[in-house]
């Protein structure tokens, strides 16, 4: 991928001559931040793939079980790899060139290669550099089986999996700040620890930040100064409702959703090949938050939509597409072409078994694939129960040609001819599919060419089917149930070769519920979706309103979002978090919006962001919520809010497959994609989504945290780079924004024209003190419109515009 150079010319003037102080602001609060965030990346790369990487390809040689240890190095434990072997420690946390271990894996030294026999894959050499220089989180205290059992037995008390207490709204001493019974949790835990609250937040910062969060859009002067003259109850009620209503809502908090589905427009990281239909599942998804869908329905039709009853034709086709869900992982290329279909579907079961336990359970089932769970009380068989429910389940077919390459026939591309609605489905015969695998291969068998394909469709040359030309039938991404219903045998080790007993389809063990088990002709889908919602699962309403709770406020009741089992955060405030999924799953009938609107009238939300002394002294990570924490925009909020400044930003909804982009060989093994203009004027929410190349044009994503797609990810990284501030500095687009808003207020005065860009920047006026600089800078350029352009440069530059306050 080609990124531009930025240089410091393209600063306003008095800048460049050092006055930055606006950019410095709230950098401790966004350093703390992306330290957390740092860490807790590295531990679900060390739970997810790196101790299955030491298990596998280490621990013979390398472990307490090892006939010989080899080098004197140990990789069973954290302080194994610390105190390191005959050559010393084997890491260096934070210093990828440094560790020894990865010189040894890389094959950088002739003498030292590990694993001796085979390299490691280009993608574990990866995985191992991105864990180490994320600070290598290591969880393993001791390697001794008796310390394993240990903690084994401990996750049996895990927290997590106890039942849902119904805890007393408590009754704080300053009963008169509380509005809600959110407020007298909190209120109580901060009385109980001596320390207080920040004063309101001014109506005009309320009011911006209600906004971005609920829209990722800024508010229009109008509606700041309107809100400013009656900042009510009743107002703020108002506000709320309205954007909530607000199609932007589904596209704000769909995007929140997408990160936890890992959705991309293409297949794998380590080719081109593209999901053309995905973005149906994408438009389902903000679809399902405009219109408030129960949360519990969200879960049922994404596993088994295909397989639940529907009133009409078109219901029936958005249960398919939801289904996208289970199909547009990160599918797993080298398998594929090793011309081993049992180790695709394996590894495709894994990929969805990873999914959906960290989607709704916020668990590391995956890492029980090779041995039961070594921290929570996950055993190995119940792995393979869940594999054996997605090993019944038809998301991604193959064949082979006969020799030994395994060609994919989908993604499980479900055919939904068109009706006049060009959004409106109904589904094609379940045996379609079918039907073309079967005369495919009848025609192969015959060596002879057949087309059997509708009108209307093609296949492309990676196998895939697309629909192509007027009135061509839609296909959607989507998941059905496989041929024959199976169990999967254990695999000892995770070896696909090596199989044990027989693990009859079912669930996890230690949240045991009265869900009946899978029927011997279905897959247990629908089973698995009523399982995850029995009333008996503390773990999914628990999960659910924490992951709501961390996108309003930055961190959740959980700090850990992704992980509820040993090795993550205890609840700062476990009372709330059991009263409000509680009342999430019963009062409000699994309903999002009724959540947040909760949240957002709450006198908590109602805060400053201001430093209380002795406040930050007690609690400097803000964990009793005596403030709202500052947080910086995501990349979506920042490039939506800079088109809707400079005027460019179409808010119309976009419906198409990836649209076509220009792809070149720059001569040195990078590419450079290009998509059309249109495209970037549309909201990010709509921007085709790589997880390869990227084009030039979205650099802005990968400079500002965008999510890994090969993974679930409810908690985004949040980084503190030079080259965010070279890129509000010197980028494109932001000297567009600053020249368009220059332009805008050319001609009014200088008092006018500065209040317009601190409303519309700013979301408030502004003070005098910053008037007298700002008008003072303006003046120095050879030119009003200069100044003015200066002027907005600046404001867009500064904290105040990029973080949420």
């Amino acid at each position: 991928m080609t990124h531009r150079r930025h240089h410091a010319c393209n600063a306003p003037p008095f800048l460049r001559r050092g006055s930055l102080g606006l950019l410095l602001a709230s950098l401790v609060t966004l350093r703390v931040a992306a330290a957390e965030a740092a860490n807790d990346r590295g531990a679900a790369l060390f739970a997810e793939h790196i101790q299955k990487i030491f298990e596998t390809k280490c621990f013979e040689c390398h472990s307490h079980g090892a006939k010989k240890i080899k080098g004197g190095l140990l990789l069973d434990s954290r302080e194994g790899w610390a105190r390191g072997g005959d050559s010393g420690p084997a890491i260096k946390p934070g210093d990828v060139d440094a560790s020894l271990l990865f010189q040894a894996i890389s094959y950088t030294d002739s003498e030292l290669k590990m694993p001796p026999k085979k390299q490691l894959s280009e993608i574990e050499i990866q995985q191992v550099r991105e864990w180490i220089a994320l600070g290598a989180p290591d969880p393993r205290k001791s390697a001794m089986p008796a310390a394993v059992a240990k903690a084994a037995e401990k996750g049996k008390d895990l927290w997590s999996l106890k039942p849902l207490k119904q805890a007393p709204v408590p009754t704080p001493k300053n009963a008169r700040w509380a509005a809600t019974d959110i407020d007298r949790f909190v209120l109580s835990g901060l009385e109980r620890a001596g320390l207080k609250s920040s004063p309101d937040a001014e109506p005009a910062t309320w009011l911006r930040r209600v906004h971005l969060l609920l829209t990722g859009l800024l508010p229009e002067p109008a509606e700041v100064e309107r809100f400013c003259k009656d900042p009510s109850e009743k107002a703020r009620e108002r506000v709320v409702d309205e954007l909530l209503a607000r199609r932007q809502f589904g596209e704000r908090w769909g995007r929140h959703w997408l990160d936890v589905a890992r959705y991309t427009d293409v297949r794998s990281s380590l080719t081109g090949k593209p999901f053309r239909e995905a973005w149906r599942y994408r438009d389902y998804v903000i679809d399902a938050y405009n219109s408030d869908k129960p949360f519990d329905q969200f879960i049922r039709e994404q596993l088994a939509g295909d397989l639940i009853p529907a009133a009409t034709p078109e219901k029936k086709a958005e249960q398919l597409v939801a289904t996208g869900f289970l199909s547009i992982g990160h599918w797993p290329g080298e398998a594929s072409e090793a011309g081993d279909p049992d180790l695709t579907l394996m590894e495709i079961a894994n990929e969805q078994i990873s999914t959906v336990s960290t989607a709704f359970l916020s668990l590391t089932v995956g890492c029980a694939k090779c041995h039961d769970h070594k921290f929570d009380p996950i055993p190995t068989a119940d792995y393979y129960s869940l594999a054996g429910v997605f090993r019944s389940t038809w998301a991604v077919t193959f064949y082979h040609d006969g020799g030994n390459q395994s060609r994919y026939v989908g993604p499980n591309n479900v055919l939904l001819p068109a009706t006049q609605d060009p959004r409106a489905f109904i589904s094609a015969p379940a045996t379609f599919w079918r039907d073309i695998r079967e005369e495919e291969a009848d025609a192969k068998q015959k060596n002879r060419k057949k087309n059997i394909l509708p009108n209307g469709l093609e296949r492309l040359n990676n196998g895939t089917l697309h629909a192509v030309g007027p009135g061509a039938p839609p296909l959607a991404v989507g998941a059905r149930e496989a041929d024959a219903i199976v169990d999967a045998e254990v695999r000892i080790r995770g070896e696909v070769g090596n199989k044990g007993a027989l693990a009859p389809r079912g669930f996890l063990s230690c949240l045991p519920t009265g869900t009946a088990t899978p029927p011997p002709d279905q897959s247990g889908r629908v089973q698995l979706a009523e399982w995850l919602l029995d009333e008996k699962n503390p773990l999914t309403p628990r999960v659910a309103v924490n992951r709501l709770w961390h996108q309003i406020f930055g961190t959740g009741l959980v700090r850990t979002v992704d992980d509820f089992g040993s090795t993550g955060d205890a609840p700062s405030h476990p009372e709330l978090l059991d009263y409000l999924a509680q009342r999430f799953r019963t009062k409000q009938g699994w309903s999002q919006k009724k959540f947040i609107r909760e949240v957002l009238l709450s006198r908590v939300f109602r805060q400053s962001g201001h430093h209380v002394a002795k406040s930050f002294e007690a609690d400097p990570a803000n964990r009793l919520l005596w403030r709202v924490s500052p947080r910086r925009m995501e990349a979506e909020v920042l490039t939506d809010t800079l088109g809707q400044l400079r005027g460019t930003l179409d808010l119309k909804p976009a419906t198409y497959t990836v649209p076509p982009y220009k792809s070149e060989d720059q001569g040195d093994g990078t590419t450079m994609l290009d998509i059309p203009p249109e495209t970037l004027n549309k909201r990010a929410v709509y921007w085709p989504v790589f997880r390869r190349d990227q084009p030039v044009a979205m650099d802005v994503m990968a400079i500002y945290d965008y999510p890994d797609t090969r993974r679930a990810v409810g908690q985004r990284d949040v980084s503190t780079l030079p080259t965010q501030s070279l890129y509000l500095m010197n980028s494109d687009s932001v000297g567009q924004t600053a020249q368009s808003l220059a332009h805008r207020v050319a001609a009014r005065g200088e008092a006018e024209a500065l209040r317009e860009l601190c409303l519309r920047i700013y979301g408030r006026p502004p003070a005098a003190a910053e008037s007298q600089t700002l008008l003072a800078a303006a003046k120095q350029a050879r030119n009003p419109a200069e100044g003015w352009r200066n002027v907005a440069h600046a404001l867009l530059m500064s904290s105040e515009f990029s973080v949420i306050h």
